[in-house]
């Protein structure tokens, strides 16, 4: 699928395969991750909340889930591959309209914008 540190070209290897899941979880979790992760599922979402940053920046983890119209909790899980990858970085708190709290900002890197570039190509 898509990879931003390898020579394979990005679309011909996995980037969100690493495993997101922390060892004290529940052997539930290793499962419901790796169902997500070989479904595609995993992926797509990333691309999505990937996609969404890049035209809203500087917005919360709440306020992304409202505009691309996806799960609070699924934009949390795939916010954190996104920066785990250098995709996506933490920029500054700001009071979030939809959570009402005061909550961190997300930013797409360059390196997310290749990614995105090298998808739309």
């Amino acid at each position: 699928m898509y990879q931003c540190h390898s020579t394979k070209p990005i679309e011909d290897t996995p980037l969100f395969d690493a495993p997101a899941h922390h060892k004290s979880d529940p052997e539930t979790s290793e499962i419901a991750e790796a169902k997500i992760t070989k479904s595609g599922k995993r992926t797509t979402h990333c691309m999505q909340v990937l996609a969404g940053l890049a035209r809203n920046d500087g917005v919360t983890n709440g306020e992304l889930a409202d505009i691309i119209e996806m799960k609070y909790i699924d934009v949390v899980r795939r916010m954190s591959d996104l920066k785990d990858k250098g995709l996506a970085r933490v920029g500054f708190k700001k009071y979030c309209a939809i959570n009402r709290t005061l909550c961190v900002t997300h930013f797409i890197t360059e390196k997310g914008r290749k990614v995105l570039d090298a998808k739309s190509n």
